[in-house]
């Protein structure tokens, strides 16, 4: 049985020709405990100022988050996915059913524009999510996180299709442990362009992205 597809999470284009798009392409090390669960995908914008590919690494907790906002999204209200570990895209309904696309990446790229999707773009991106909750769903598991004797057990679930029983199962004293991914690095490869009294510039960067835990150890540090 061969690799999925991948999914569109997110795919906003308009008769202009600006997309944006949100390709979840895969697990990031499946298999891996830290890294199961941990979604890779491609962000690909192009405008008529913008060609970028940009590389974003999506938790649970994103989709969760995605989701709710996506349900409560009214004109003047916004919706986002990413964020406080890397890339951030986030999107604004206007009254005249315009959307606001803001993309920011520290150190990388930093932009906005508009895209006027089709009327029942909404409803047609929460199918998007179900799609992808589908075909690859949350398979990490945490039980018993506090036992009576005061040692503190995570106990990690991993079950592949016909796979019975945990594979992990971690035991440690004090606070709770917290999975993170391991460290995921990729290019990001950004093209501009300009047609206002000049030739097309194409720019090619190679990029490290950095990882969940690179940033959070920045932050957290004294």
């Amino acid at each position: 049985m061969g690799e999925p597809e991948p999914v569109d999470l997110i795919h906003l284009a308009d008769a202009d020709g600006d997309r944006c798009i949100v390709r979840v392409t895969g697990r990031y090390k499946p298999g891996i405990l830290t890294g199961h669960d941990t979604l890779r995908a491609d962000v690909l914008v192009s405008t008529s100022f913008l060609d970028a590919r940009l590389e974003l690494y999506l938790l649970q907790r994103d989709l969760s988050a995605w989701e709710h906002e996506l349900e409560g999204l009214v004109p003047g209200g916004n919706a986002g996915i990413g964020g406080g570990r890397g890339l951030e895209l986030g999107l604004r309904l206007n009254e005249d059913q315009s959307v606001c696309v803001t993309i920011n990446d520290p150190d990388r790229l930093s932009t906005f524009f508009w895209i006027r999707p089709h009327d029942d773009w909404i409803q047609d991106h929460r199918v998007r999510l179900d799609r992808l909750q589908q075909v690859w769903p949350s398979e990490v598991i945490e039980t018993a996180p506090w036992s009576t004797s005061g040692v503190q057990t995570v106990g990690t679930e991993y079950f592949r299709r016909g796979h019975r029983g945990p594979s992990r199962c971690l035991r440690r004293r004090g606070r709770p442990h917290t999975h993170q991914p391991d460290r995921p690095t990729g290019l990001a490869d950004i093209s501009s362009s300009s047609s206002v009294g000049h030739s097309r510039k194409t720019v090619q960067s190679r990029l490290r992205v950095l990882s969940v835990a690179e940033i959070e150890l920045a932050v957290c540090s004294p």
